[in-house]
């Protein structure tokens, strides 16, 4: 049976629900959580472990992602530790001198992650092992390093192998 208005024939198809009314539905299930906090109090590490339990959030490719993130911290706190070394007027080693001075002149260079390959890295954990560098980290107080600084350069020859994945610790 035809029913008007139904040109080609066939049966009347079924009314979809628009887009933005399933995206309003959706929003309506959906939870909300504002995390207030100040820089390095763990706000994101919260937020991560939220994902972890309830979804399956952290592949390989968002791990891959996070890469960058770990090679940034490392470099990024090396920079610190090598500037803090200099402020506190401690000593590096000698033959660690030269490299220091390299990673200080990283400070101001945009894009970083290019520069830690595993090589780079390699050479940042014998940095970590610098007299120095070891005292100035006893003053951390005195400036700024993540928390998460002790750990993964604890970790450094693991970071540089070219097959390395961030675990979810």
């Amino acid at each position: 049976k035809r029913k008007m208005g139904n040109c080609f024939g066939g049966e009347p198809q079924e009314k979809k629900k628009p887009v933005i009314i399933e995206e309003e539905e959706e929003q309506e299930t959906a939870l909300k959580l504002l995390l207030l906090g100040s820089g390095e109090s763990g706000k994101s590490t919260i937020f991560k472990q939220i994902q972890n339990i309830h979804k399956n959030y952290f592949t390989d490719e968002i791990r891959k992602i996070y890469m960058s993130h770990v090679h940034q911290n490392l470099l990024e706190s090396m920079i610190n530790l090598t500037k803090a070394v200099e402020e506190l007027d401690l000593e590096f080693e000698e033959e660690n001198k030269g490299f220091a001075e390299k990673v200080i002149a990283l400070e101001d260079e945009e894009d970083k992650e290019t520069m830690c390959d595993p090589e780079f890295l390699k050479k940042l954990g014998k940095l970590w092992t610098d007299k120095g560098i070891q005292k100035a980290v006893t003053q951390r107080n005195k400036f700024q390093l993540y928390d998460s600084t002790k750990y993964l350069y604890g970790k450094i020859n693991e970071i540089a192998d070219e097959e390395y994945l961030p675990t979810l610790e």
